[in-house]
């Protein structure tokens, strides 16, 4: 999957993820300043499988991002919810 996203829509994707998480308390500009200092490092990358890699390494991060989102979303959910009386 990750070989169908090209490095401009990672990179746009992680810089939309930074900017939302700086919306949540993170540093925003500094996550941005790494995010492309990350790419900059990278961008002679002409090795069809280190870029591939690459790749599927950001698409991972943003993966793990989600389901960390999602987690943390059910646990206030099920913490907001009454004990059940019985």
């Amino acid at each position: 999957m990750a070989e169908l996203r090209t490095a401009v829509q990672l990179y746009r994707d992680c810089l939309k993820l930074a900017n939302y998480l700086g919306t949540k308390g993170a540093n925003a500009a500094g996550l941005r300043m790494h995010l492309r200092a990350e790419f900059k490092k990278n961008k002679g990358e002409s090795n069809p499988e280190k870029v591939a890699e690459m790749k599927s390494s950001a698409v991972r991060g943003l993966q793990n991002y989600l389901l960390h989102e999602a987690t943390s979303r059910v646990r206030e959910t099920v913490a907001k919810q009454p004990p059940p009386t019985g």
